[in-house]
């Protein structure tokens, strides 16, 4: 879902055993932070991460990183769980190690790959669209990714509140809804707290071009 920057689960080699490998751990409970004091590659085990980048109080999310996804924190990067997660840490120190076995070192490549391209979207959204254009291409992409179709329209749940999205789409939490209340009274969708009904999608998809 690289528009709404989430990455989807990857899929490790069955050749590769993380827990043979003795990275060490992380076990954080829903809503818990993460702190990081040096560069460091995280493999999530388990669960769903937020990753964002913090400013002057001001949050900059990221991406949400799923099973198997990996990314490199950094010493501004803070990472809060969605739900319970685990995650492998792994040092500067253990580079040169993991990036001798061919296998793992094609994964962690084609995990970057996946990385540069949301990264490369988050700039061009950021660059060419306004937030009404960056909330109307984040709503499509996620009806048409887990959206689950019914008799009143496409449906789905995002876990997050109205203020996380507005921070996940660069605006405020007051504009965001204000525009939200606009679909609303086109009739293109219906929100009730974190969860949608997209009502019309290709009216939603036209909708992009008038904002």
């Amino acid at each position: 879902m690289h528009c709404c920057r989430f990455l989807i689960d990857n899929v490790i080699p069955k050749e590769i055993d993380l827990e043979k490998l003795n990275f060490p751990k992380k076990h954080l409970n829903k809503g818990e932070i993460y702190y990081f004091e040096k560069k460091t590659l995280i493999i999530i085990k388990k669960g769903q991460i937020k990753v964002s980048i913090y400013e002057n109080t001001n949050e900059f999310i990221l991406y949400i990183l799923n099973k198997y996804n990996i990314c490199i924190c950094l010493e501004d990067n803070i990472i809060e769980a969605m739900q319970e997660s685990e995650f492998y840490l792994i040092s500067p120190e253990k580079f040169y190690e993991i990036f001798n076995n061919p296998l793992f070192c094609n994964y962690i490549l084609n995990a970057f790959s996946q990385n540069l391209i949301l990264e490369r979207a988050i700039i061009k959204d950021i660059v060419f669209k306004n937030f009404k254009q960056r909330t109307i291409n984040f709503l499509v992409q996620t009806a048409q990714n887990i959206g689950k179709k019914t008799k009143n329209g496409i449906e789905f749940e995002i876990k997050c509140n109205i203020e996380e999205l507005a921070n996940f789409l660069g605006t405020q939490r007051q504009t965001l809804s204000s525009f939200l209340t606009t679909l609303k009274k086109e009739n293109i969708l219906q929100r009730n707290h974190n969860k949608f009904i997209i009502f019309d999608l290709e009216k939603l998809k036209k909708y992009f071009y008038e904002v």
